[in-house]
């Protein structure tokens, strides 16, 4: 943005966070015009061809990284506090393609 290629950004509230305590010189000269309401947290998205056992996989692990005391002071400095699951919506997945009309987005 301050090199003219972009008039605006969307940054998640962690990042802006992260980017405020550790590198504060880098959000010299933004602002925020606007928020969006607040979620519980920041989604971890993979492919729609990841095979189940891979997301289950992929839930345990972090959910056991999350529950490890010996993790806790990475995950602070992260903003970390915990990790929940989001159901799995069979036939639900979410795309550009299929998500994008819905919000009023067009390719």
């Amino acid at each position: 943005m301050r090199e003219g290629a972009a008039d605006i950004a969307a940054i998640d509230c962690v990042s802006w966070a992260l980017l405020l305590r550790d590198f504060p010189a880098e959000l010299a000269g933004l602002k925020i015009i606007d928020r969006t309401a607040s979620v519980p947290g920041l989604p971890l998205i993979t492919s729609a061809e990841t095979p189940v056992e891979r997301v289950a996989a992929l839930r345990d692990g972090l959910t056991q990284v999350v529950n490890d005391p010996a993790n806790r002071p990475m995950l602070n400095a992260l903003l970390i506090k915990d990790f929940s699951p989001f159901p799995a919506l069979p036939g639900k997945l979410f795309s550009v393609d299929n998500l994008g009309p819905k919000m009023g987005c067009s390719s």
